[in-house]
């Protein structure tokens, strides 16, 4: 990530910096993988919402949330582990204490 040597800039060395980065590791990831899974929505179910009239609201969490909740689920899983990865990362670059800068 090329933007982690200006966030080290922006932000300095502290724990906000560490934060920052964790949350762009882990955001895209589930961002992505939220949408791929409300697009797999089954057409059938949708048009089943439709015919009963469900509002927008009652489809998104009736319909399209629990149809792509088991991709928000897995990309939660992944995130886990690429937070753990980014946090290293980030005290690897930008620390003055803790195991990143021991290596």
């Amino acid at each position: 990530m090329t933007i982690v040597p200006l966030l080290a800039l922006w932000l300095g060395i502290g724990l906000e910096h560490k934060i920052t980065i964790v949350f762009l590791f882990c955001f895209f990831t589930i961002l992505v993988n939220t949408i791929t899974g409300i697009k797999q929505t089954e057409e059938k179910h949708l048009k089943v919402a439709r015919v009963y009239r469900a509002t927008v609201w009652q489809t998104i969490w009736k319909v399209t949330l629990p149809s792509a909740a088991p991709t928000i689920f897995a990309s939660l899983k992944i995130s886990a582990a690429t937070g753990l990865v980014g946090a290293l990362f980030a005290e690897m670059l930008a620390s003055e204490e803790g195991l990143g800068n021991l290596l």
